[in-house]
């Protein structure tokens, strides 16, 4: 069987942002960025959202991202600056890249609105995004909701079909392992997933990458709770 090369890392995201290294880029004076106009939810818990942009054109010249939300009115340019605004925002990715954050520590059952704006190293920021609005979900009794987040280079999606997040109560690693029981499928586009695990109960969560059938190695597993 034909084997896939394994060049993706996984990770539990709770409070801490993916990030990738800045490229530096001459301020260009009164220059500001290109608005984000594809923000949206790609998965949500009772406590967290998940989400996602392409990263604009001029993605050399960003210092940074401001992500906040408001739940008592729609998000708009003249209520921003009393919006909450979210911590431990992402460091910009190259252009085209997709973008992913994960909102946490949020009130269940309540409509969030969310926008984002981006920072140039000229200290100018763009207009408001798109502004999604997304109600989290009750939280479910005697389960625990957990969202993952990876990062997988945009260069490399032609190769590949989707992904698979194979999880269960036995670790890959233990003598006698006959495979993951449960498997979920993820688009290629997606970098965030919910999964919905019972309290009380151990579980190994594992992602690979498929083309034609074909499954691609394991990432790194990852053991809920940690």
């Amino acid at each position: 069987m034909k084997k896939m090369t394994a060049i993706f890392t996984v990770a539990l995201v709770l409070a801490t942002a993916l990030s990738a290294p800045l490229v530096e880029a001459a301020c260009v004076a009164n220059s500001t960025p290109t608005r984000i106009n594809n923000l949206r939810v790609v998965t949500y818990s009772d406590s967290a959202i998940g989400l996602a942009f392409t990263v604009p054109a001029d993605a050399s010249t960003l210092t940074g991202y401001d992500i906040r939300y408001r739940t008592d009115v729609p998000l708009n340019s003249l209520n921003w600056s009393s919006a909450t605004q979210v911590s431990g925002e992402p460091i910009p990715l190259p252009t085209g890249e997709s973008q992913v954050h994960i909102i946490t520590n949020l009130k269940p059952a309540t409509t969030h609105y969310i926008g984002v704006r981006a920072t140039n190293e000229c200290g100018k920021s763009n207009a408001l995004s798109n502004v999604p609005q997304i109600k989290t979900l009750s939280t479910p009794p005697d389960k625990q909701i957990v969202i993952f987040a990876m990062i997988y280079p945009k260069d490399k999606e032609a190769n590949i079909d989707g992904f698979k997040i194979r999880y269960g109560n036995v670790s890959r690693h233990a003598p006698g392992f006959s495979g993951y029981p449960s498997v979920t499928e993820m688009a290629k586009s997606d970098r965030v997933v919910t999964l919905v695990f019972e309290i009380g109960q151990t579980y190994y969560v594992s992602f690979s990458s498929y083309k034609n059938d074909i499954d691609g190695p394991y990432s790194n597993e990852m053991t809920i709770p940690q």
